[in-house]
Parts: structure tokens; C-alpha cells; sequence
């Protein structure tokens, strides 16, 4: 379960500025935990398992961005980037941190996968 922290600040837009009108719904998604991932859907009986089918551990928001061995080499290319920002590579600050936005979104654009 997601920090209430989270789900209390603005969400921040891929121009920087954040917006409390939830401009992003990619990053909504990961903030709420309501997204096309097999914990969810299973939650929602729309899938048998809550596992990732390359895993078999429960595919989660935080499985997803940090663990998942599917995108092992977007998830270096994203490490990297918070590094070299000074975000910590944890789930509170990449999904609250207004720098990390635009790169959160950008590894979901090369990793394809559809939340």
C-alpha cells in the first residue's frame, strides 16, 4: 500500500509545474495503485492471479518500477537519472518528486507497458 503522503501532494506534470488537477494520468495510476497490473486486476477479478507472468511474485506499482526482471535495462536508464538528479530511488520520492515526472512517464513510454 501506497504512503497517504503521496496520494496528498499535487501530481507533477511533464512540464515541471505541478497541477492539482491530476494532469498525468499515468502517474495518477502508480500513485493510487489502480492501474493495468496484475494485483489490481486481481483485486478487481478481472485476471486468475495478482503475479507478473514473468516474476510470479505480485505484480505492484513498486514491483513494476524497481524490480520486475521485464525492464531491467529501463529501469538502469531511469536509476540513473534520479541519481544524477539527487532523487532517491524509492517509491515515496519517484512518484512525489516534480523532477522525476517527466522520467517516470518516459520509462513507461519505453518499457510499453500500458497502466
Amino acid at each position: 500500500m501506497l504512503n497517504w503522503y503521496i496520494l496528498q501532494k499535487p501530481i507533477p506534470t511533464m512540464h515541471g509545474a505541478t497541477s492539482s488537477e491530476w494532469d498525468s494520468p499515468q502517474l495518477l495510476r502508480l500513485c493510487t495503485g489502480h492501474c493495468r497490473f496484475n494485483s489490481h486486476l486481481h483485486r478487481l477479478g478481472l485476471h486468475p492471479t495478482s503475479n507478473c507472468e514473468q516474476c510470479q511474485v505480485p505484480e505492484t506499482v513498486a514491483h513494476f518500477l524497481f524490480v520486475c526482471t521485464t525492464y531491467h535495462s529501463e529501469r538502469i536508464k531511469l536509476k540513473r537519472t534520479m541519481e544524477s538528479l539527487n532523487i532517491d530511488f524509492i517509491l515515496l520520492s519517484v512518484l512525489s518528486d516534480d523532477q522525476a515526472a517527466m522520467h517516470v512517464e518516459e520509462f513507461l513510454r519505453i518499457s510499453g507497458r500500458q497502466i
